[in-house]
């Protein structure tokens, strides 16, 4: 998206690192200075489970809902799961490092590109 507006993908790359990972980054913070006071709530510690969870049903929905929305829009949608499949499998069990399997996917898919001709 961001080589088709004329920028470069490191402004992209920049934006999503903020857009990603600053709202946590300031929660954190937010709550370290009470952080030992909550932790003596009797309403909290029975609330927390509740919050772990709630939290981990937005990002499993998040993720379907990417997968779905970018299997809808590539014109390959069987490969682009199955690297999807075999980017999630390198680094979560693999233990693979993370550029480096974006970076090979993200080759693959743009040799795909060229073998099919459109690119």
């Amino acid at each position: 998206m961001a080589l088709n507006g004329d920028y470069a993908f490191v402004v992209g790359a920049v934006t999503a690192w903020f857009g990603l990972f600053l709202p946590g980054i300031m929660l954190i913070f937010g709550i370290m200075p009470f952080w030992g006071h909550f932790r003596k709530w009797k309403i909290y510690r029975r609330a927390l489970p509740g919050f772990n969870a709630a939290g981990v049903g937005l990002i499993i929905t998040s993720v379907f809902s990417l997968t779905f929305g970018a299997l809808e829009q590539t014109d390959f949608p069987k490969t682009s799961l199955g690297l999807g499949i075999l980017a999630f499998t390198a680094v979560d069990q693999l233990k693979w490092f993370e550029p480096l399997v974006v970076s090979y996917h993200g080759r693959c898919s743009r040799y795909l590109r060229m073998a099919a001709g459109m690119d």
